[in-house]
């Protein structure tokens, strides 16, 4: 089966998602950027796509670091509509891309936090 693309609402947020990212000092941050990020992208897609309305929040979604992960909600992933364009789109793919900023990101930040340390002694 034909994956459905949404490479238009990823190139969309692409510009505001590098701009969050570039500013992030913490963990904390990058990870506020992704599930921001997805909020929008999913909200934007299940209103123009899929013509429903699903109260989406940035809480709903998570950067596990320790396991390189993304998490989603199981109150949203229980929705039909996201389960539908989990399936048949590349959301997943677009979502894994916008991790591998965040960890990256996170990996600059460790790296420059452990050079602070050194640099202080």
């Amino acid at each position: 089966m034909k994956k459905i693309s949404f490479v238009k609402y990823e190139n969309e947020f692409i510009h505001e998602f590098n701009d969050l990212i570039n500013k992030s000092e913490d963990f904390n941050d990058a990870s506020n950027a992704f599930s921001h990020i997805a909020k929008k992208i999913f909200t934007k897609i299940i209103n123009e796509e899929y013509k429903n309305d699903i109260d989406i929040k940035d809480e709903d979604f998570d950067v596990d670091f320790k396991n390189e992960k993304y998490k989603i909600s199981k109150k949203l992933f229980s929705n039909e509509t996201i389960k539908k364009m989990y399936e048949e789109s590349d959301i997943e793919a677009i979502l894994e891309r916008f991790l591998k900023s965040v960890l990256n990101r996170a990996k600059h930040l460790k790296n420059l936090d452990k050079k602070n340390k050194i640099d202080r002694r």
